[in-house]
């Protein structure tokens, strides 16, 4: 049902956001609604694409000088995964490596059976050097 998949997401992109800001990195709301689009985009390409349909995918990639994507499509069948812990154990190296000066905005969603957890960090000190 899509109310308890509604709740479950929201608890699971303030789980996101709790972490990342114990790394030291804010949240940005903008940055949360363009991985939404994100998430959706990457879920239907997913979805659609029947040969895809058997893999999880786990990725973090520099889209930009700008903007690291992040993102962890996992297949759930008991929607009882916790994404925010999955993505963490995944990522949470690269984060603190490479991502700790940026700003994060996350989102989740579902298509059974797949959850998508998809993080856009903007890159802080990109900023300082156009001054």
């Amino acid at each position: 049902s899509s109310g308890i998949n509604a709740e479950y997401g929201e608890e699971q992109v303030k789980c996101l956001q709790i972490e990342h800001q114990e790394l030291g990195i804010s949240w940005g709301r903008d940055l949360s609604k363009q991985a939404k689009k994100m998430a959706s985009n990457l879920m239907s390409s997913k979805t659609s694409n029947q040969d895809l349909v058997e893999t999880s995918s786990e990725e973090v990639y520099k889209a930009s000088p700008q903007y690291t994507k992040a993102h962890a499509l996992i297949q759930d069948f008991n929607m009882r995964t916790e994404v925010c812990t999955h993505y963490f154990e995944t990522f949470e190296r690269q984060i603190v490596r490479k991502l700790r000066n940026t700003k994060v905005g996350c989102a989740v969603k579902f298509d059974s059976p797949w959850i998508v957890v998809y993080c856009l960090y903007k890159h802080l000190d990109h900023l300082v050097h156009m001054k």
